[in-house]
């Protein structure tokens, strides 16, 4: 979904000269995340990766790891994320 709405701006701007610019945003993680599925988050899906390590921990039981742990995640503190986005603007 996300691709697809970015190629519709992308193609409205070709088109009809739209100016714009696209920004999307990855792992946030603040002091109001919910980190234990069931508990402080949604029960159902999949739960956020930093939730599935702390419940994991939490609970001692082995940490999930995407692709044998060759996956690489970023993260971003909410209040550098507000500001980021404040800049953006």
């Amino acid at each position: 979904a996300k691709q697809l709405i970015e190629r519709i701006i992308y193609a409205e701007g070709a088109e009809n000269g739209l100016e714009f610019t696209i920004v999307r945003p990855f792992n946030w993680i603040g002091p109001r995340m919910d980190f234990i599925p069931g508990v402080d988050g949604p029960s159902e899906g999949v739960p956020r990766v930093l939730a599935c390590f702390s419940n994991g921990l939490l609970r001692g039981e082995p940490l999930k790891l995407v692709d044998g742990g060759q996956s690489q995640r970023t993260f971003l503190y909410i209040k550098d994320a507000i500001e980021a986005v404040h800049l953006m603007i």
